[in-house]
């Protein structure tokens, strides 16, 4: 979220930030933008999601206030989008869409009634921003059959200012040890078991490092894992200022998921 704000920051916009918290209390600024709380929600429970955004889409006032003098509004998920569509008006409206949930690509009853949901909202939708170019084709034109246009953004790291971001790296000495990275949502239990027995059956020829967001309902206790293998570490939360000290010290970046096989992560 940060790293968007900063991208809209150095187009010219003013950006106020609403949305939904995981952790217990919201960051007052996220990227220089100032926040505004609607609640929490729990990861990977859909359900109680699903009713923090109906508590709030059924009283918009305090979105619709908050936004009373945004030119454009842009929703980075489905739940915002919904509310984004509650209180439009004659604005523009931009969707961004990274990720493909799990349910928007599934045949069950409740799968079938949010992907309604969905394809009513992008009837709404004016511009539409995503991560992957098969996101765009296999997706929005094809199973949603989507009539707004769509802008590739690719999920990199953000150099506004190139120069200094090379500056700060530092190359990874020779090796052995190779050095992997594996920094982001931490969430692919299929990879943490390879990374893992690479490192064991290495014989010390390799070492890992993590650093992010790990799903402590897809990976467990990732710090006491990575605490019983010799040639793993795991630094916790990082921000995007600390991505070229991170990258600088490791030879190799893991870019495999398979958190969601067959279906996004396809």
């Amino acid at each position: 979220m940060a790293r968007r704000v900063m991208m809209l920051h150095a187009g010219g916009a003013v950006v106020t930030v609403l949305g939904f918290r995981r952790d217990a209390a919201a960051p007052p600024t996220v990227g220089g933008a100032r926040t505004i709380d609607l609640g929490r929600t729990r990861d990977g429970r859909l359900v109680h999601r699903a009713w923090a955004v109906l508590l709030v889409a059924l009283r918009p006032a305090a979105v619709r206030a908050a936004t009373a003098d945004a030119d454009v509004l842009m929703a980075r998920n489905l739940e915002t989008l919904l509310l984004a569509v509650r209180v439009r008006g004659t604005r523009r409206l931009v969707y961004e869409c990274l990720d493909i949930h799990r349910s928007l690509l599934g045949n069950g009853v409740v799968a079938r009634g949010i992907q309604a949901i969905e394809r009513r909202l992008l009837a709404a939708v004016d511009l539409v921003l995503t991560s992957s170019p098969r996101f765009a084709d296999d997706y929005f034109r094809d199973r949603r059959s989507l009539a707004a246009p769509i802008r590739l953004v690719e999920n990199k790291v953000l150099a506004i200012d190139a120069g200094s971001v090379l500056a700060a790296v530092q190359r990874a000495g020779a090796w052995p040890p190779c050095v992997f990275a594996w920094f982001g949502m931490l969430r692919c239990p299929r990879s943490l078991e390879a990374l893992t027995a690479l490192v064991r059956n290495s014989a010390g020829q390799v070492r890992v490092v993590l650093a992010g967001v790990p799903s402590e309902q897809e990976v467990g206790d990732l710090a006491a894992h990575v605490a019983g293998v010799p040639g793993m570490t795991f630094l916790g939360r990082y921000r995007p200022s600390g991505l070229p000290r991170l990258y600088g010290r490791v030879h190799f970046a893991w870019a495999i998921d398979h958190f969601e096989e067959g279906l996004n992560s396809a």
